[in-house]
């Protein structure tokens, strides 16, 4: 498998994990989707910022992977209250 296929099947995944937070309504799934979502935009985070390749400035852009990382912190810690 190609970088890139992969990098389009994990956005994918990334993209059904989302919608079962967002549209299920069984508790128990929407915290082992957002759990494992959270998961994945650290650790995609993380190989991010640790790229060589990259540019400074890209490397800046990749901040904005914790905008819906605190978005989905934030909607998930509605349920626990």
């Amino acid at each position: 498998m190609n970088r890139s296929l992969l990098n389009n099947l994990a956005g994918i995944g990334a993209s059904l994990l989302m919608v079962a937070v967002i549209a299920v309504e069984n508790l128990w799934v929407k915290f082992i989707a957002g759990g494992i979502l959270i998961t994945v935009l650290i650790v995609s985070f993380i190989m991010l910022q640790k790229n060589k390749e990259l540019s400074p400035g890209v490397k800046r852009l990749n901040w904005f992977i914790l905008i819906p990382l605190f978005s989905l912190i934030g909607y998930l810690y509605q349920f626990i209250k």
